[in-house]
């Protein structure tokens, strides 16, 4: 199998844009930031650091274990770093990141990062559940308390065809039926944020997409 990805970032009307995202040929995963001034996107690009250095490090050990250890090494080295600057302290960030290993694909969240699926032929599916107080922004789970937070894990097969989205709360102004047509008409990241920010909401946070598409073939 072969996963084909493509990444996009838009600030939205905020100051900051305090979203990462980053792929390699395995894992990939969208942080958004928690914090004041620019406390967040040092939160959430630490934890992308910490995850694909554990990743690294770790080539033998199901998906899940690895993906689990990795994202436990970053919520420790977010909060070490909050404790070191005061300007940081209390700094955390959502995640959702993907790992795929031998035909398996692991998935784990923490706060409103969401991870979809679109699995032919049916439609498309959130995998995840929002760690969030229904119809707010207040997030109850994250990266950064320094208690060992691995994240929601779930982990499940993968077939030629699935398409795989990863996303930050910024594109949660779409519905799930807009997010399936652009999809299902080969739209990528980029056709994704540029129909969130198309809408022009007011307060349009930081919007960021990544979608991953597997194919037939060798890596």
């Amino acid at each position: 199998m072969i996963y084909l990805a493509t990444g996009h970032s838009h600030v939205g009307k905020r100051e900051n844009n305090e979203d990462v995202f980053l792929f390699t040929e395995d894992l990939f995963l969208v942080a958004d930031g928690i914090g004041g001034h620019q406390a967040g996107e040092v939160a959430s690009t630490a934890a992308a650091v910490a995850i694909e250095k554990t990743v690294e490090q770790f080539q033998s050990g199901s998906a899940a274990e690895v993906l689990r250890q990795a994202v436990i090494n970053a919520d420790q080295f977010i909060y070490k770093r909050g404790r070191a600057k005061r300007e940081h302290s209390g700094m955390g960030t959502t995640i959702v990141a993907l790992l795929f290993r031998a035909g398996i694909a692991a998935v784990s969240h923490a706060g409103d990062s969401r991870c979809y699926r679109m699995r032919q032929p049916g439609n498309l599916e959130q995998i995840t559940q929002d760690h969030a107080a229904k119809g707010s922004h207040i997030i109850h789970r994250s990266l950064g308390g320094g208690n060992h937070e691995g994240g929601e894990m779930r982990e499940f097969d993968v077939k030629i065809g699935d398409v795989y989205l990863l996303c930050s709360d910024g594109l949660n102004v779409l519905s799930d039926k807009r997010i399936e047509d652009i999809l299902r008409d080969g739209g990528e990241a980029e056709d994704l944020v540029l129909a969130a920010l198309a809408l022009d909401e007011h307060h349009q946070d930081n919007v960021t997409a990544l979608v991953v598409r597997v194919v037939k073939g060798r890596p």
